[in-house]
C-alpha cells in the first residue's frame, strides 16, 4: 500500500469510528448529517466563528455550508448575527437549544468512544493515543508549511 492509499484508509477508518459512535446516540434525527453534527460540536468548542472559519473547520467551502447553517438555523440550534467590525461578515453561535444539544452530542459520545476505546488491552491503548497524537503533531507541521 503506497502513502496516499494509506492516508486514504486511515481518514476511512477514522470516519467509520466517528459515524459509528455518532450513530450509537441517533445524532441524526430531524435530518442532521454529519457535517451538521460537526458543525454543533465545533460551535459547542469554539463558542462562536464566522460562516467562513466554522465551514472551513467542518470541511466545507462558504457555497457547500450555507445551506447546512440554515438548516441548523432553522431548528434553532444556531443564531446568525453579523459582526461589528464587518457587516459583511457573518458570525454563528449557538442558541441555548443548541448549546443543550450539542452538550448530549458531546457527553454521549464521549462515553461511546471510551466503551470502545476500553475493547482495547492496556498496550494497544497505550499504543493507539501515542501514534494518534503523533499523527497530530506531524499533520501539525505538513499543514503549517
Amino acid at each position: 500500500m503506497d502513502l496516499v492509499d494509506t492516508v486514504f484508509d486511515v481518514m476511512r477508518q477514522m470516519h467509520q469510528a466517528v459515524d459509528r459512535n455518532l450513530q450509537v446516540a441517533d445524532y441524526y434525527g430531524e435530518g442532521l448529517n454529519k457535517s451538521h453534527i460537526l458543525t454543533l460540536i465545533t460551535l459547542h468548542a469554539r463558542g462562536s466563528g464566522s460562516m467562513t472559519e466554522i465551514g472551513r473547520r467542518v470541511g466545507l467551502v462558504k457555497g457547500a455550508f450555507s445551506p447546512l447553517a440554515d438548516r441548523l438555523l432553522q431548528l434553532g440550534y444556531i443564531e446568525k448575527t453579523t459582526a461589528p467590525a464587518d457587516r459583511r461578515k457573518v458570525i454563528l453561535a449557538l442558541t441555548a437549544r443548541g448549546e443543550a444539544y450539542a452538550e448530549r452530542i458531546r457527553t454521549e459520545s464521549d462515553a461511546a468512544f471510551a466503551a470502545n476505546f476500553a475493547r482495547l488491552n492496556g498496550r494497544e491503548q497505550v499504543d493507539f493515543l501515542r501514534h494518534l497524537h503523533g499523527l497530530s503533531e506531524l499533520l501539525a507541521v505538513l499543514n503549517a508549511k
